[in-house]
Parts: C-alpha cells; structure tokens; sequence
C-alpha cells in the first residue's frame, strides 16, 4: 500500500497485489451527488507485449458499483496509416 501526497488527488492510496501490479485506487474526487470517495479495481493482468495491462477494470463511488469495462483486445505499438495524420482540408 501507498499514499500518495498530491495537491491535485486528496487522499491518494494505491494498493498492490503480491506480484506488485496495482489492484486498486482509492482517492477523494467528484461523484455524481458531489463530494466522494473513488475507488477503482483492476484485475485480471495480461501481457500486451512486453508491457502488463488490466484487462477487467471497475469503479465504485462511496461503495457503490458505477462502472465495469472489460478489454477485449490490445495490440502493442500498432502500425497506423499515415492518413490518421494527416490535417483535414477544410
């Protein structure tokens, strides 16, 4: 577990399983009423190439559950066609 001091997250903590990946993160932020306490699950960890990545993720305001997303698929460093980049005429 960790606490991390930041003036931008009040009440910052990260917590970590026993391979060190993160596995949640709590912190004070905006829900839909206001003022609450944010938590944030990640689970299920996969290599994406070289890197570890959460492919199951969930959120919960005050306790509550608001969120679940699941990655279905992730491609490390994609080739991407040059016309993504290119600046719209107008």
């Amino acid at each position: 577990m960790a606490f991390v001091k930041s003036d931008l997250v009040p009440d910052w903590m990260l917590c970590f399983d026993a391979e060190g990946r993160l596995a949640r993160m709590e912190y004070s932020g905006d829900g839909p009423q206001g003022p609450a306490r944010i938590t944030e699950v990640y689970k299920d960890w996969r290599a994406v190439g070289s890197v570890q990545y959460p492919h199951s993720n969930q959120m919960l305001v005050d306790g509550k559950p608001v969120l679940e997303s699941t990655v279905t698929a992730a491609k490390s460093n994609p080739e991407l066609p040059e016309s993504l980049f290119k600046k719209p005429e107008n």
